[in-house]
């Protein structure tokens, strides 16, 4: 008969034992791997908003927002943000621009109770700004609203997106859409969008 050795005995015996803390460490959060905190775990369904306003979705942007026309800021519309909405975002931008996303417009800080950005709100080119609230920088290093001048003869894209936060942001004025958007990150709750077309002349 094969005999077991006094060694060999006692690995078998403390070997469920082991098999069974590694399970246990496999199935523990963040903190048992280094700090990382599970996505799934704390990530929050997000709301979507209904946006309207000058003009409906994926239709033709009228000539008044843009760098054609007056070059004012369009009427932005949304409905009531879900409770635990501390502030309110826009974001407007151009993803067909040759050069890349184009960035047209930022707005933040803006109340948590408000519904709307009144038509023509902002106007870089009418020195026109909104109060109460912050405005960042487009690409072209300026503050407020620019409106969309594609090349001649080229349709492009412009989207607005509007974003409910849980937090309020503490940031300054002037920051790049990429900033902001950093400092939403794992803020946003609620988010609608609008997309308009438009063609130069």
């Amino acid at each position: 008969m094969w005999n077991i050795s006094s060694e060999l005995a006692t690995l078998l015996a403390v070997l469920p034992a082991c098999m069974l803390m590694f399970i246990f460490w496999l199935a523990q959060p963040g903190d048992a791997l280094g700090g990382a905190t599970s996505r799934s775990a704390t990530t929050q369904a997000v709301a979507t908003l209904t946006i309207s306003g000058s003009y409906e979705d994926g239709k033709h942007i009228p000539p008044k927002y843009t760098g054609d026309g007056d070059d004012v800021s369009p009427l932005v519309k949304w409905n009531t943000m879900p409770a635990g909405v501390k502030e309110i975002a826009v974001v407007m931008d151009d993803p067909d621009a040759p050069v890349g996303t184009w960035d047209h417009w930022s707005v933040y800080k803006i109340p948590a109770a408000t519904t709307e950005l009144a038509e023509g709100v902002s106007s870089n080119r009418g020195k026109k700004h909104p109060t109460g609230m912050l405005e960042g920088k487009n690409t072209t290093g300026n503050i407020g609203y620019e409106g969309p001048q594609p090349p001649r003869g080229q349709t492009h894209r412009y989207i607005i997106r509007v974003f409910g936060l849980d937090s309020p942001l503490d940031v300054k004025a002037g920051l790049t859409k990429k900033e902001l958007l950093k400092a939403m990150a794992g803020h946003i709750v609620a988010e609608g969008r609008l997309m308009g077309t438009y063609k130069s002349k």
